[in-house]
């Protein structure tokens, strides 16, 4: 078969994006994402490239439930994690039902389009083959460490940006979403905190030691947490900023 002028290429990709549509929300609509969790943790860790200083790493882990329906598939390669450049993740390992799943790294040159793609930029993203079942609640956790560089000046940050939804026609928003910050273990690292005699203790008086972004967060023992409910689609930055006394 020929094809001639631009109207019959044309018809071809409309012939084949009409095929491939009903496909992608099929699969979509087989998912109701239940529930979004995401944690993080700054502490502190000892450097290896300067003895005798500290640098900042994060824990970081993001469980989430998905209720499948009727379609059972073999997932390969989908992208679970875009990696922030300004934060190198060390290490990613992920479960499926407490089952440990083999997780990798690749360069966004691999990144599949047929996914959607958060809007800030990514040298890499990682990657798992996910067999679903059908008709069963599924658990995905991840969990991994990220390096938080030293910025000039006296303050560190750590930022995340959380951008997912829900597609195709006739999905259920997600119940729940959530992102909390667990300062505890960075609090708990500052020397004399509270005390008079402290040198810290003016920026303890004047509550400056952790800025947070954005509001509407609630604090319970260290932890910083932000909850959504009923979501479609989530496109939010929290961050937050803490004084590094460990780099004096």
């Amino acid at each position: 078969m020929r094809f001639r002028g631009k109207y019959d290429f044309f018809s071809l990709f409309l012939f084949f994006y009409s095929c491939f549509q009903p496909l992608t929300e099929a699969i979509e609509s087989s998912f109701h994402k239940v529930r979004l969790d995401d944690y993080a943790q700054p502490v502190l860790y000892s450097s290896s490239e300067k003895p005798g200083s500290r640098q900042t790493h994060v824990l970081f882990s993001r469980c989430y439930e998905v209720q499948t329906q009727n379609y059972e598939h073999l997932e390969r390669g989908g992208p679970l994690f875009e990696e922030d450049p300004r934060y190198p993740a060390l290490w990613m390992k992920c479960w499926v039902d407490g089952q440990n799943v083999p997780i990798i790294r690749k360069p966004v040159s691999e990144w599949d389009w047929s996914y959607v793609k958060t809007k800030y930029p990514c040298s890499f993203f990682w990657a798992a083959d996910i067999s679903w079942p059908k008709n069963k609640y599924v658990q995905v956790v991840l969990q991994g460490e990220f390096l938080v560089p030293p910025l000039p000046g006296k303050k560190d940050s750590f930022e995340y940006i959380d951008n997912v939804g829900v597609a195709g026609s006739g999905s259920a928003p997600y119940e729940e979403i959530s992102f909390t910050f667990d300062l505890s273990a960075i609090a708990q690292s500052i020397p004399g905190i509270g005390k008079i005699d402290s040198s810290l203790f003016w920026w303890w008086l004047c509550d400056s030691f952790f800025l947070i972004h954005p509001r509407g967060y609630r604090i319970k023992n260290g932890k910083v947490r932000w909850s959504f409910e009923k979501v479609w689609k989530l496109d939010e930055k929290f961050r937050v900023e803490w004084y590094a006394w460990y780099r004096e």
